[in-house]
């Protein structure tokens, strides 16, 4: 059971990314096709990514590593070769999502900051450049911050049960129905719903960032 609570913030980190739907329908050029994309797109990730998950454990049974990359660290120089392969594509992977994933936290974060702005009765053209100064204050905030986590936790799985147990699943699992109870009217069964599902992303988040930090803490602990 243990294990299985340990996995969470890599769960989360796969699949608890349904914030960025709200950048990808703000950029579609058909938003009346975005269901069927979407439905087509995340059913397909899924089945690729249980069937990675599925073949993984084939492979190396109990043996799995975490990252599972390093099970491919091998001697040999098609193990080195595959190894190569991967983290390539991996980064490829990271360079066209973490961008969308991004942008969803970081449009939260700049209103909320554009908010504490003056107003003036003129209207807003006149505080266009504090504005502007604002937003790219925000958003080099954030990329400090994202450096600064990177470097702080060394360990690429410590990274992925942190990132995604808390970031992913506030964003996953918390958010989302705390947004729909703000704006929609629903029965008293779909708002106990939607208040399970917040507590289960609260559980999420305290279930990684314990495990995350009593990992960063072992001095035994490696990568």
């Amino acid at each position: 059971l243990r294990q299985l609570a340990r996995c969470v913030g890599s769960v989360c980190f796969l699949f608890a990314i349904h914030i960025v739907v709200l950048p990808i329908l703000n950029a579609m050029a058909a938003p009346e096709r975005y269901a069927r994309v979407t439905r087509r797109a995340f059913s397909f990730i899924t089945a690729l990514n249980a069937c990675f998950g599925a073949v993984a454990y084939l492979l190396f049974a109990g043996d799995v590593a975490n990252p599972v990359t390093d099970n491919l660290d091998g001697g040999s120089r098609a193990a080195k070769l595959t190894l190569g392969a991967v983290k390539l594509l991996l980064c490829v992977d990271l360079l066209f999502t973490v961008p969308f994933v991004f942008a969803a936290g970081r449009e939260i974060v700049e209103r909320a900051t554009l908010e504490m702005l003056p107003r003036c009765a003129a209207g807003r053209a006149r505080f266009r450049s504090p504005e502007t100064h604002a937003r790219n204050a925000v958003r080099v905030a954030l990329l400090g911050a994202v450096f600064a986590i990177r470097f702080g936790v060394p360990c690429f799985g410590d990274l992925v049960d942190l990132i995604g147990g808390v970031v992913n699943a506030v964003m996953g699992f918390v958010l989302p129905p705390a947004i729909a109870l703000k704006l929609f009217p629903m029965s008293w069964a779909a708002r106990a719903a939607h208040l399970a599902i917040i507590l289960f992303g609260l559980a999420a988040l305290g279930l990684s960032l314990t495990f995350t930090i009593e990992s960063l803490l072992d001095p035994d602990h490696s990568c």
